[in-house]
C-alpha cells in the first residue's frame, strides 16, 4: 500500500519512504516568515527564533526614542550619541522654587498643574509631583482630622506603588542575569545562620557589581525624586547610607525620578537614576 504525500502530489512504497521523504524535502521545511531561511523541523526552527539576533525583542532608547536589537547595541548607542550627555543631577535652582511653590499650596486643592504654572517650572511632571508629595508630608496645625486621614490614605497608596516600583526593579536586574538577595531573604539567610539581623539594604549582590562605573555591593532604590530638604527623609536617608557603607563596602542608591545635583554626597555611595542603571550594570 502506497503512501501519498498531498502538498506535492508524490506517492511512496511505504510510510517510511514517505516521512524521509518530509524530513529531507526542502518542500516541507519550516519557513522563517522574517528572515525566510528554511528550517528541517519546528524545533529546529523554534531554536532559531529564540537564538536569532535578527529576532531578538527590541530595546528602546527612553531619550530619544530609537529602538535597537540587543542591550549591548543599546549601551554602544549610549557612550557615542552626543545627544545624550550624562544624567548627573537636576540644578537645586530649577528644584527650590518647585518646592516652595508646594509647600505654599499643600493644604489647598491645587494639582500638580497649578504648581506647574505657578512656579513656571520646565521640570517634568512627574518630578513636580515628588516634590508636591514631599511636601504634603509636613503637617499643618489647623489641619482637620478628615484632612489627615486623606493625606495619610494617600501616603499608605504611594507606599503601595514605591512597593511595586522596587518589585519592578529587582525583577529587571534580575533578568539581566544577576545574583543577589531582597531585603526578606537577607534576614531569613541571617536568621538561618543563629545571626543577629544585619542592615538589610533593598538588593546585596552575592559579589560586586559595576554600575556607571561605579562598584557596588548593594543598591537602595527609591520611588522618588532626591533632594536634601525632603522631610523626615533626607537625614534618615543618609544615615542609613553609611550604615550600608560601613557594612558592606561601597554600593549606590537609585532614585527613580532623579535627583537633586550634589545630593546625597557621601563617599563610597553613588546615585543613579534607576533608567541609567538598567541600561549601564555590569558584573
Amino acid at each position: 500500500m502506497t503512501s501519498h504525500c498531498v502538498p506535492c502530489d508524490r506517492s511512496f512504497a511505504s510510510h517510511a519512504a514517505l516521512l524521509q521523504h518530509r524530513r529531507d524535502s526542502t518542500a516541507h521545511a519550516f519557513d522563517c516568515g522574517i528572515c525566510r531561511r528554511l528550517f528541517p523541523s519546528e524545533r529546529a526552527l523554534n531554536q532559531h527564533l529564540a537564538n536569532s539576533p535578527a529576532h531578538a525583542a527590541p530595546v528602546d532608547c527612553a531619550d530619544c526614542s530609537r529602538s535597537f536589537s540587543s542591550q549591548n547595541a543599546l549601551q554602544q548607542h549610549l557612550r557615542d550619541s552626543q545627544t545624550h550627555p550624562p544624567y548627573d543631577g537636576i540644578s537645586p535652582e530649577l528644584v527650590k522654587p518647585v518646592y516652595k511653590t508646594a509647600l505654599l499650596l499643600r493644604r489647598t486643592q491645587a494639582s500638580v498643574q497649578d504648581i506647574v504654572r505657578r512656579s513656571g517650572t520646565t521640570l517634568e511632571v512627574s518630578v513636580v509631583s515628588s516634590l508636591w508629595n514631599a511636601a504634603e508630608r509636613l503637617n499643618s496645625l489647623n489641619e482637620s482630622p478628615a484632612d489627615a486621614q486623606r493625606r495619610a490614605e494617600r501616603q499608605r497608596q504611594r507606599s503601595e506603588l514605591a512597593q511595586q516600583a522596587e518589585d519592578a526593579f529587582a525583577e529587571s536586574l534580575s533578568r539581566q542575569g544577576f545574583v543577589f538577595a531582597r531585603e526578606q531573604e537577607q534576614r531569613q539567610q541571617a536568621q538561618q545562620m543563629g545571626l543577629p539581623v544585619p542592615q538589610t539594604p533593598d538588593v546585596r549582590f552575592s559579589a560586586r557589581v559595576t554600575i556607571c562605573g561605579h562598584p557596588c555591593h548593594w543598591l537602595e532604590f527609591k520611588n522618588y525624586f532626591g533632594f536634601p530638604q525632603n522631610p523626615f527623609l533626607a537625614q534618615n536617608e543618609k544615615r542609613q547610607y553609611k550604615k550600608y557603607v560601613s557594612s558592606f563596602g561601597p554600593g549606590a542608591v537609585v532614585y527613580a525620578l532623579g535627583y537633586q545635583k550634589g545630593y546625597p554626597s557621601i563617599e563610597g555611595v553613588g546615585v543613579f537614576r534607576a533608567k541609567e542603571v538598567l541600561q549601564n550594570v555590569s558584573n
